[in-house]
């Protein structure tokens, strides 16, 4: 009598433990998946969120201008995203600017706007960051000929300063009588204000050079506001 006594009250247990499992599980379940509607609602969330900080980015550019161009990347070492706007001009073509914002805990704080600084000639300018550099490149090609000119800023001493200017200058040249190509070129330059030493190869053959710099090529100067020059893209060195 007492043996089923004992196996009953154990089958009363496992029936117990297992029922107790079945709605842990249950549980578990429920708040691991969510209902359609509530996943729905997380990507229209999430989808809203991106929306209103693209339109923020759209509110901090100048009346008579348009962003056409944002990338982000540390640009002063302190470990967070820093983003850079190129804007143009709605109505003159002709030139085109940008603004740089550090971050500024959960915000972004304007530190430098130069609105016509680029001279719209080519197709330019590309922006990219990389390694705390702050890259501009314009681009230009024909049939046989490419013209690449790339501007290396980085921020130094509380200002983006030029340490790098790179060229690609590729001529096809002309037909001769036999319908043969002649006279064409292909050369590449790298300076560094950093070393101011100057890469030069032209067709193949390799040179150095040392360079002398006058004053720091700083990105605020560059154009100074006037969009019919172009003169402060030049390099300014010997």
């Amino acid at each position: 009598m007492k043996s089923i006594i004992a196996l009953t009250a154990t089958i009363a247990l496992a029936i117990t433990f297992t029922l107790t499992a079945c709605e842990e599980k249950k549980k578990q379940d429920g708040a691991d998946t969510k209902p359609p509607e509530a996943a729905s609602e997380a990507v229209e969330a999430e989808q809203k969120t991106a929306e209103t900080a693209e339109t923020a980015w759209d509110k901090r550019i100048p009346a008579g201008y348009k962003l056409t161009e944002k990338v982000c990347g540390d640009l002063n070492g302190d470990g967070e995203d820093d983003c850079v706007l190129t804007i143009e001009q709605t109505k003159n073509k002709d030139s085109a600017g940008f603004m740089i914002f550090f971050k500024d805990g959960s915000d972004y704080k304007l530190v430098l706007e130069n609105k016509p600084c680029f001279y719209m000639e080519f197709s330019g300018p590309t922006l990219s960051i990389k390694k705390g550099n702050l890259y501009f490149s314009v681009e230009s090609s024909g049939t046989c000929s490419r013209y690449a000119y790339t501007h290396t800023f980085k921020y130094r001493n509380s200002e983006f300063e030029l340490i790098g200017y790179d060229t690609i200058e590729d001529e096809c040249g002309d037909w001769d009588e036999n319908h043969v190509r002649v006279g064409g070129s292909s050369s590449k330059t790298s300076t560094n204000f950093l070393t101011k030493k100057k890469q030069s190869i032209l067709n193949g053959k390799e040179t150095w050079s040392k360079i002398t710099v006058q004053d720091p090529i700083l990105l605020r100067k560059i154009a100074n506001g006037n969009a019919d020059t172009n003169d402060e893209w030049q390099p300014r060195w010997k």
